[in-house]
């Protein structure tokens, strides 16, 4: 049989089985192809439609009453030219049939959904709901009363596919898949995916405008060079997962560009170059009227632009962790990022802590360190007495560790370091073999003759997230004495008071260093210095002393030499107890006659000379 002959017994096995049907099929021009619908045993209808030559486009068309349901619909399209499908009830053009199973194209060549109108849903749950090259219409728009249950696939080979003018008045519960395609215009009145089932959308190209009451999937639109991100949107309810993208623009005149969440972002996203302002937009380029969620990072690879707007709706709103120039480029904060009614300012280093803000932070890489987020805030010249020696040398730590592994709980207060984003170390700060050279940071006693910083760091405990923990605030390093035992054989658990200066580590394994990005190497966090003071409590009682008592040792234990106990005899060491001595305090009475003399500073003499 030829062709003709076989399309012809088809087109009148077709026609003779319609005549009192539902549900009828047509394709045009003739010859091109022929199409079939059968009622099935549960009165939904299954339509085939089969196309293998045309000149033009083939129109291929599903109609039957608003109270039908149609099963699945495969067009397979083998001919040259594109096969356009609509679908929809047969009185009018706005009007829908009842339910769609499916929609497949299982040909070589491209099927493109110009209308389909639907009242119920489209999908069972379960597979595919929408398998084509693309879906685009333009009066009327494709629209689905009811929901979508299963997947979404566009994917083109050649020119750019896309998913334009749709709209559900349901949820789309499946994955959304774009190969070689765009997003130009989906709107969901409900849901895409849910809490208990997310879904992933994939987007070889741009989204121009992807709108949703509420958003529960993981969306990667990163995966062509030169594409964006204008709109996307949720209009009543949370986004909750992730979202990676190149740019977030307006690209062209007929979108627009806003990233707007109306409840909470409890989502990780990714902007891999920057976020750039039209003038065309008066509104935020991304506003958040909920929450950003705790834990969530917000990451902008490149440039906050002039002129945008970062705004997060609640005063309190900013909990999660804002990031710019996560790639560790050039990129600037140029634009404003503003918190219920504040704009933070100065920029980078605003002053306004995270307390007032909800907890998290905007931090532009390399990170720095955030003044009034630290305790005691930072301040040039530190306040007097920010702490006593009892309440901070681990004299009221309850465990029985001595100051080893932060195994336990802690009752000495702390020196708490603060940075604008997250920091981390390469060494494990808990370990019990660590050597206190390999601290991220640097902690010196500032000797009060010279001013000359020494480094005590073997005096102090740094707890922070290392690279053997991940339960600890991540902006965060907290500094304690270790716990001091009092005898003279434990000298190195002693703090003495006086002023204190920390500094980071910034090169080696030890290095202390931005953490949150996308990149190789991450580079150290800005250079700092800050200090702070400790008062005398040398009778213990946690009381200020105004007059230091002869309860406050002060010699070096077994090396009455090294008087500032850096592990060496040097000039520091003979000038410290010089002053010290003319102070006339008590610790520097080496011979413990209960008087401070010349026997005292003649036995120091000796020792120094001897080197011990």
């Amino acid at each position: 049989m030829n062709q003709f002959s076989k399309f012809g017994i088809a087109a009148i096995a077709f026609v003779a089985g319609m005549s009192n049907a539902d549900v009828t099929v047509n394709v045009s021009p003739f010859g091109a192809g022929y199409g079939i619908a059968t009622q099935m045993p549960g009165g939904e209808w299954r339509v085939e439609v089969f196309t293998n030559w045309a000149s033009t486009t083939v129109d291929v068309s599903v109609r039957g009453l608003a109270t039908d349901r149609v099963g699945n619909v495969t067009v397979q399209n083998d001919g040259a030219q594109p096969a356009r499908l609509s679908i929809r009830g047969s009185a009018s053009s706005t009007t829908p049939l009842t339910s769609v199973e499916s929609i497949k194209s299982t040909g070589t060549k491209e099927v493109w959904i110009t209308e389909l109108l639907v009242s119920g849903n489209v999908g069972t749950g379960s597979g595919d709901a929408i398998d084509v090259t693309l879906i685009s219409a333009s009066t009327p728009i494709i629209s689905v009363n009811g929901s979508i249950l299963g997947n979404i696939i566009v994917s083109r080979s050649s020119t750019e596919g896309y998913i334009a003018n749709m709209t559900v008045g349901g949820d789309v519960l499946g994955n959304i898949t774009a190969n070689n395609s765009s997003i130009r215009s989906l709107t969901v009145a409900g849901s895409i995916g849910n809490a208990l089932n997310p879904s992933t959308i994939t987007v070889s190209k741009n989204i121009d405008s992807l709108i949703a009451g509420s958003i529960y999937a993981d969306v990667d639109a990163n995966i062509d060079v030169a594409t964006g991100i204008a709109t996307f949107r949720t209009t009543s309810g949370n986004f909750v997962g992730s979202l990676t993208g190149r740019v977030l623009s307006k690209y062209h005149s007929s979108v627009t560009q806003r990233f707007w969440i109306a409840g909470d972002l409890d989502a990780d996203i990714l902007i891999s170059d920057k976020v750039n302002t039209h003038t065309l937009n008066t509104n935020p380029e991304i506003q958040i009227d909920g929450e950003f969620v705790s834990g969530r990072k917000f990451v902008i690879g490149n440039t906050l632009s002039s002129g945008t707007t970062f705004k997060f709706d609640s005063a309190s709103g900013l909990k999660g962790q804002v990031i710019i120039n996560g790639s560790n480029g050039a990129g600037t904060w140029s634009g404003s990022v503003v918190v219920g009614s504040t704009t933070l300012s100065p920029t980078p280093n605003y002053s306004a802590a995270s307390s007032s803000l909800g907890g998290g932070a905007i931090g532009h890489v390399p990170y720095q360190l955030y003044g009034n987020d630290c305790s005691p805030v930072f301040a040039d010249p530190p306040a007097a007495n920010q702490f006593l020696q009892t309440e901070i040398d681990g004299s009221n730590d309850t465990d029985t560790d001595g100051g080893g592994p932060d195994i336990d709980s802690w009752d000495a207060k702390a020196v708490t370091l603060r940075f604008y984003g997250p920091v981390k170390t390469g060494v494990n700060v808990d370990h019990t073999s660590v050597t206190y050279t390999d601290m991220p940071v640097i902690i010196s006693y500032i000797e009060p003759i010279s001013g000359n910083p020494i480094d005590v760091t073997h005096r102090w405990k740094v707890e922070m997230n290392d690279s053997n923990t991940s339960n600890r605030p991540a902006r965060e390093i907290k500094i304690r004495g270790h716990k001091w035992s009092g005898g003279a054989s434990d000298p190195g658990m002693y703090v003495h008071a006086g002023t204190y200066r920390v500094t980071p580590r910034l090169t080696g394994s030890a290095r202390l260093y931005c953490d949150g990005l996308n990149v190789a190497t991450p580079p150290s966090v800005a250079d700092f210095e800050y200090e702070f003071t400790v008062g005398f409590d040398c009778d213990r009682d946690g009381v200020l002393d105004t007059s230091p008592s002869s309860t406050c040792w002060r010699a070096g234990g077994g090396c009455v030499a090294d008087y500032d106990f850096s592990g060496f005899v040097d000039t520091e060491d003979y000038d410290l107890f010089v002053h010290d001595f003319e102070q006339g305090y008590p610790w520097t009475d080496v011979d413990s006659s209960g008087f401070v003399d010349t026997v005292d500073f003649d036995a120091f003499v000796e020792a120094y000379e001897v080197g011990c």
